[in-house]
């Protein structure tokens, strides 16, 4: 079966990997979670209802991935899985950006807008009032933040993630759990980015050494599989 980064890595190339013992699959454990990255609006003035020239449009097609990932939550609160979203937060004067800082034009501009506030929702996918938020500064929602924490007190083994962007705060995200010893999945359709190829590899890359690339449909299988008794318990706060 052909792979989204069929086009862009050659299977020369894949091979390589193959030879060298990565893309084992980890497979789905037992007590899922469901992690999405920074689905905010990419412009806090426009957002906010200001005006602004919209210098970071969403994607072509991201779209597409918004109604994969209401696809997916439908399904992960009918099963009773613990939901995280992650957003950006920074202090008004922004002295708090750090890195950011050095790399972005647009951060402390964000920062100030927004008056200290977080980044706000894409609303199709906002979070609900029983769902965790997790607001952080850095590109992993894990640096500086409390969710591997609150990820062990509910007892999770696998996360199944979403978000943008995909080369940038998942692919982050993703090596941060990995670290932490959790299955990771991402779930395909889910995630987006400004720019194609830089999607296409990084999916691969991250399936090949991080995580398992896994197409929404079969996320839904697994989840409809899942016994109820395996995570309700977790859904407790």
């Amino acid at each position: 079966m052909g792979r989204i980064w069929d086009d862009v890595i050659s299977q020369e190339e894949q091979e390589i990997y193959e030879r060298a013992g990565y893309g084992r699959p980890a497979g789905f454990g037992q007590r899922p979670a469901v992690l999405l990255v920074d689905l905010y609006h990419t412009d806090p003035k426009r957002a906010a209802g200001q005006d602004s020239r919209f210098r970071d449009p969403p994607p072509p097609g991201h779209d597409l991935s918004i109604k994969a990932i209401q696809t997916l939550l439908a399904a992960a609160r009918e099963r009773g899985l613990p939901i995280f979203y992650s957003t950006n937060q920074y202090r008004a004067d922004g002295k708090d950006i750090v890195g950011w800082s050095h790399k972005s034009w647009r951060a402390g501009a964000h920062s100030k807008t927004l008056e200290g506030q977080p980044y706000p929702f894409i609303e199709a996918v906002a979070p609900q009032p029983e769902d965790w938020v997790i607001c952080k500064q850095a590109p992993s929602v894990f640096f500086g933040t409390q969710l591997a924490t609150y990820l062990i007190k509910l007892g999770v083994d696998t996360l199944l993630v979403g978000g943008q962007t995909t080369s940038g705060c998942v692919r982050a995200t993703v090596l941060d759990a990995f670290s932490y010893g959790f299955r990771t999945t991402v779930v395909e359709e889910c995630t987006y980015d400004r720019c194609r190829t830089s999607h296409k590899v990084n999916l691969f890359d991250m399936h090949q050494k991080y995580a398992d690339v896994v197409p929404l449909a079969e996320v839904l299988e697994y989840l409809k599989a899942l016994a109820l008794s395996a995570v309700a318990p977790a859904r407790s706060r």
